[in-house]
């Protein structure tokens, strides 16, 4: 009798706790509809929240080369493990409410993007549902739909509430960093890894701060940086400040491809802004002189560059690089190499369906003997390994979406979907920001482009213009 009753008894309340997450997604949507404030707003803050808890009740102490990466996938910790519950019960909360209200939208509402809801869906049914049942190492988790409910639920947010994220993640991104310097005197074990020895700076200590990694924290703060400069401070005094300790953590997280990524934004974003007024400038008969001595200067230093490596025989050059410490990370992407050759034999085994979504998990990484490897360190081998040749194409289809999207944005976004798209594209090439496996700070970039994008559907700016510093 039991055998029959426990199972009916698990139905009913399944049944009972999905009724109850509707009911109660809609009494949340009717209180925050009196504030015009929606619960997906506080997305960013939720996210960057549950990482720093879980780094600060982590014990990590970085004068232990094993406690170098977090895996925040699989928390140990009993607190750690109840925030990341109620994210994630706050995440479907917010979804569900954003799905109701969607359902009962007024005549002359606006429309959600359908196109970039659909591509998401097809890209979570071709990386996650397919691959759990029919790749290598099948195996279905719940955990596995929060991501399917985050996606659908960042594709129906306002205009308004686009606005009001970006307002909130630039404030939580900065306070994120003023955290994780306040640590410092008092446990810079937790914060600083004072063992690294593969960064320009050289013996000087990496900071990770409240993030799993120094590579985390490094896109943290160019995404910061991004949304200070195209919505700055109402007070200078804040947005300096701002600016500085973004800068610092930056800097100070010695990661190559954020430096890299924030440079190229930061060319993008003077372009965008400046473009036109310099083109105007040069082509005004009055500055002949100043355009002659710019273009003359440009041409002098072009020439004084090619005769250098004429010279100096720019072969041995290349090749003394490359034998330094600096070329040779360089060329192997700091170690990256070897686990691109683990993901591309993964991917050779099951090429239709990939691994499974267990890849590089604790099972996996003692089988192949590389305790360091969270992920494939670059999301295209990433998703060919875990999720094979299907998995890839909805990565495309989705990534396309996104990226035309941007550019489509670009003018009332103050081109913020752009710079985040450059970002998108420098951190898939040594990390993994669109897999959605798991919802996490190692994803941010990909739902703050998505909610950005949400906003770009009215006929008003969602973010103010470019500013400078």
């Amino acid at each position: 009798m039991s055998e029959i009753l426990i199972p009916a008894l698990m139905v009913v309340a399944a049944m009972l706790a999905a009724l109850g997450l509707v009911v109660g997604a809609a009494e949340v949507g009717r209180i925050w509809r009196r504030t015009q404030t929606h619960p997906m707003v506080y997305l960013i803050v939720v996210m960057l929240v549950s990482a720093a808890l879980a780094v600060l009740l982590s014990g990590r102490n970085f004068s232990s080369m094993a406690d170098d990466v977090i895996d925040t996938a699989a928390p140990t910790n009993a607190v750690v493990v109840w925030i990341t519950r109620l994210s994630s019960l706050f995440i479907v909360f917010a979804a569900l409410e954003r799905i109701y209200q969607q359902q009962l939208r007024r005549a002359g509402a606006t429309k959600p993007p359908l196109f970039m809801l659909l591509t998401f869906v097809v890209y979570w049914v071709c990386a996650i549902a397919l691959p759990s049942v029919l790749s290598t190492h099948p195996i279905f988790l719940h955990d596995y739909t929060y991501t399917l409910f985050l996606g659908i639920g960042v594709c129906l947010v306002t205009p308004q509430d686009s606005q009001r994220s970006v307002t909130l993640a630039r404030n939580s991104f900065v306070v994120f960093m003023l955290a994780s310097l306040a640590l410092i005197p008092i446990r810079p074990d937790l914060v600083l890894d004072f063992n690294y020895s593969q960064g320009i700076l050289g013996t000087f200590p990496r900071f990770a701060g409240l993030s799993s990694h120094a590579n985390v924290l490094g896109p943290f703060c160019v995404l910061g940086l991004l949304f200070v400069w195209v919505q700055p401070f109402d007070k200078p005094w804040i947005n300096r400040l701002a600016w500085a300790v973004l800068l610092v953590c930056l800097v100070w997280s010695q990661s190559k491809t954020s430096w890299t990524s924030f440079t190229l934004c930061t060319v993008w974003l003077l372009a965008y802004r400046h473009a036109r007024p310099a083109a105007r400038w040069l082509a005004n008969e009055r500055n002949h002189l100043g355009t002659a001595l710019l273009l003359g200067t440009c041409m002098a230093v072009i020439f004084l560059l090619a005769a250098a490596l004429w010279v100096a025989d720019f072969s041995t050059v290349v090749d003394a690089f490359l034998a330094s410490r600096v070329g040779n990370q360089v060329s192997t992407m700091t170690g990256r190499d070897l686990i691109w050759a683990t993901a591309i034999k993964e991917w050779h085994a099951s090429p239709i369906f990939g691994y499974g979504p267990t890849l590089f998990d604790e099972v996996h990484r003692a089988a192949i003997g590389m305790d360091f490897a969270t992920h494939g360190h670059n999301q295209v081998l990433d998703t060919l390994a875990r999720s094979g040749t299907v998995g890839a194409f909805g990565l495309g289809l989705f990534a396309i979406t996104l990226f035309s999207r941007a550019i489509l944005a670009v003018r009332r976004t103050g081109g913020l979907s752009v710079a985040l798209m450059i970002v998108l594209v420098f951190l898939a090439i040594g990390e993994v920001p669109f897999n959605i496996v798991n919802y996490g700070p190692e994803n941010l970039c990909v739902w703050l482009l998505m909610l950005v994008l949400c906003g770009y559907q009215t006929k008003t700016s969602v973010v103010a213009a470019p500013a400078g510093p």
